[in-house]
C-alpha cells in the first residue's frame, strides 16, 4: 500500500529538497547516510534532516512571530540581522566564517579534494577510500551539529572537541574508519 504513495511508475517520488537542489548526486546522499558510524541517534537524525532542508533555521519556522534572523552575538557586540538559512548558519555568518574554513580546509587536506559548500551541506562528497570517507562524514556531522545544537562557535573549542573523541574512539577500539585514516585526521585537525 505505502508503493502507492511513495512511488510513481515504479521509481521513488524525489523529496522537494531533491528537486530543488540541482548537480547533487543523491544516491551519494543516501550512501553516505548508511556509511556513518560512531554517532548517536540525535546525529544521525540532524544528518536527514540537515540532507532533506529540514533543519529548523530561521527560514523554514513559519509559525506566526516566529524569528527568522540569526541574532548571533558578533565579536563587535551586535547582533547578526541577517535571514536564517542554512547557508547562513553554516557559511556565512560573520562569526561562523572562521570555523567553516577551518572544516573545509581540514576535509579538503584528509580526501586530497575539494568539497564544496553544497557538497558539505547535503553530505554528497565522495572518496574511493570508504574508510576515509566515514571518517570525513563522522569529523563533518560532529562539527556541524555542535555548531548548530551546542551553539558552539569557537574554532579551538570545535577541534579540541573532536580532537577529544577521536582519542576516545581510539583507546575504545571503536572504528569510525580505519585507525590509520583516524590517526591521519587527528594529525590534520592538530596541525590547525
Amino acid at each position: 500500500m505505502i508503493k502507492e504513495v511513495t512511488h510513481r511508475n515504479l521509481s521513488l517520488i524525489p523529496s522537494r529538497n531533491e528537486k530543488k537542489s540541482v548537480n547533487i548526486k543523491w544516491g551519494v546522499v543516501f550512501k553516505n547516510i548508511k556509511l556513518l558510524k560512531g554517532l548517536n541517534a540525535d546525529e544521525k537524525c540532524f544528518v536527514w534532516k540537515i540532507t532533506q532542508d529540514l533543519l529548523p533555521v530561521g527560514c523554514r519556522i513559519h509559525r506566526r512571530n516566529a524569528e527568522r534572523r540569526c541574532l548571533t552575538l558578533l565579536e563587535n557586540g551586535t547582533l547578526c540581522q541577517e535571514l536564517q538559512t542554512l547557508e547562513h548558519t553554516f557559511k556565512s555568518c560573520e562569526r561562523i566564517n572562521e570555523v567553516y574554513e577551518a572544516i573545509i580546509q581540514i576535509l579538503n587536506r584528509f580526501l586530497s579534494r575539494t568539497v564544496s559548500f553544497d557538497d558539505l551541506i547535503h553530505f554528497s562528497f565522495n572518496h574511493r577510500s570508504k574508510q576515509k570517507l566515514k571518517c570525513s562524514l563522522w569529523f563533518a556531522t560532529k562539527m556541524m551539529f555542535r555548531i548548530f545544537h551546542l551553539k558552539c562557535l569557537n574554532k579551538a573549542q570545535l577541534l579540541q572537541e573532536c580532537v577529544k573523541e577521536l582519542d576516545w574512539n581510539i583507546s575504545m577500539n571503536r572504528k569510525i574508519g580505519s585507525v590509520r585514516d583516524m590517526m591521519t585526521l587527528r594529525f590534520i585537525i592538530m596541525e590547525i
